[in-house]
């Protein structure tokens, strides 16, 4: 039970989530914590998932995206610090759960809902639509520019410049800057061509 609590109020203090003060709702779920692969807490969102009208925007990322971005003198592949959690929900999708402290349910879109993959990829290719395929492609979270050496950096300060305007975080430990080569979707690709990340392959 203490992590229950410290997971709410973790999430509270990210603005994550709020408590609901309405006694009246039609449809409240309980929350069931798993356990991620790095050892922190994760919400199981499977009872709410059935229920939901599933969104039919395509994950289009395939090879013809992976031979656009090969082929190429300078990379630089950046990664979405809880990019899902920086999109907030309108009132009337709140997923709202009970817990022994109180009603709370989401403001922002948590990370095992059926439907976020899909929201946050439409948001990405409206964002960089201007951009995608010339210098840049995006899968979900997962930003890979690439280009010439002598108009990288200014091709990156506009997709920098974008993420700021939206106040979209990066994720530090997984962005690399300036390199010929880097990993993108199970691909390592470079200016020689591409290959399969090993690492990925001996997961699946």
């Amino acid at each position: 039970m203490f992590f229950f609590f410290t997971f709410i109020l973790e999430c509270v203090k990210l603005s994550h989530l709020m408590e609901h003060n309405s006694c009246i709702l039609l449809w409240v779920s309980f929350m069931v914590l798993t356990l991620k692969k790095n050892g922190k807490l994760k919400v199981c969102v499977k009872a709410l998932n059935k229920i939901i009208l599933k969104n039919r925007y395509p994950l289009t990322f395939c090879e013809k995206n992976i031979d656009e971005v090969t082929g190429q003198e300078m990379y630089t592949f950046k990664d979405g610090y809880k990019g899902y959690h920086q999109v907030k929900i309108t009132l009337e999708d709140h997923s709202t759960f009970a817990m022994p402290w109180g009603t709370f349910c989401y403001i922002t879109m948590p990370f095992s809902l059926c439907n976020v993959l899909k929201t946050f990829q439409r948001l990405m290719n409206k964002v960089f639509e201007p951009f995608l395929g010339p210098f840049l492609q995006v899968f979900i979270d997962n930003y890979g520019v690439y280009n010439d050496r002598v108009s990288h950096l200014t091709k990156l300060k506009l997709i920098f410049q974008c993420l700021d305007d939206l106040k979209m975080t990066l994720n530090l430990e997984k962005n690399t800057i300036n390199f010929f080569k880097g990993k993108m979707v199970r691909h390592i690709v470079s200016k020689n061509g591409v290959a399969i990340y090993l690492k990925k392959l001996n997961r699946i």
